[in-house]
């Protein structure tokens, strides 16, 4: 005989969440809010991502931004005071200059003096002074190149007479000038050279005139070479830049 079935009363109670579980896995998720299901699920997921990634603050490009505005920065500060300093060299090298030229025009103005109150009454024909007196003035004067006294006179016929005395006999050779002059009342002074532009030197002259009244006597110079300190007009002068190489225009072909 076949057994027989329970009852329904025999039957224990279903528990409520096999009934919750059984009603959720016979209920369906609506399309599109589930990743798994549904044909545009997880292409809404994936574009939500990549918006945000699109519109996001930062990132390698910020980065590379951020550097190039550092090195623009660095460069402006290296070229501000690269350019500083040369404006520093620049005021530095010009001062330098007016120095030294001021120096060497006060070195030629101190000796031409000196050689004015020894020999100006030798320059307007007084006798009783010795070549030798206006020699040894400047005797072992390590400063002085040469100093050169002069004076005219008319003898009993009219006729001019010059007479020169130097102080070094040694010293008597060309003299170049420069174009860099100096006036200080009487005196005129310029740059110069001696010796195939190897010693620099200042020149000095001071005309002495004659005395009142002495139509024999005619005055005469004195002339001062001093050895100068280095500067840029010597150096300019002994190396020039060099010449400008001459255009060549070409000329067009007369058109046919």
């Amino acid at each position: 005989m076949p057994a027989p079935r329970p009852s329904a009363a025999a039957m224990p109670p279903a528990s409520p969440s096999g009934r919750m579980g059984a009603a959720k896995s016979n209920q369906r998720m609506p399309a599109g809010r589930s990743g798994r299901s549904g044909p545009g699920g997880g292409n809404e997921r994936s574009g939500r991502s990549k918006g945000s990634k699109k519109g996001g603050v930062g990132g390698p490009e910020l980065m590379i931004a951020g550097g190039v505005l550092v090195l623009l920065l660095v460069a402006v500060i290296a070229f501000y005071f690269m350019r500083t300093g040369e404006q520093n060299i620049a005021t530095k090298m010009k001062d330098d200059l007016e120095a030294t030229e001021k120096e060497n025009w006060k070195l030629a103005k101190e000796k031409v003096d000196l050689a004015d109150s020894v020999a100006r009454l030798w320059c307007q024909g007084d006798e009783s002074i010795p070549d030798d007196k206006l020699k040894s003035a400047f005797a072992g004067d390590a400063k002085i190149y040469n100093v050169i006294f002069s004076r005219r006179k008319k003898d009993k016929r009219g006729k001019e007479d010059e007479k020169t005395v130097y102080t070094n006999d040694g010293h008597m050779g060309p003299i170049g000038s420069l174009n860099r002059t100096n006036d200080e009342r009487e005196i005129h002074m310029e740059y110069a050279f001696a010796e195939g532009r190897t010693v620099e030197l200042v020149k000095a002259v001071r005309s002495v005139l004659p005395k009142d009244g002495d139509p024999t006597n005619l005055g005469g110079t004195i002339t001062v070479l001093v050895l100068a300190k280095h500067d840029l007009h010597f150096e300019k002068a002994k190396n020039p830049p060099p010449a400008k190489a001459a255009e060549k225009k070409e000329e067009k072909a007369p058109e046919k």
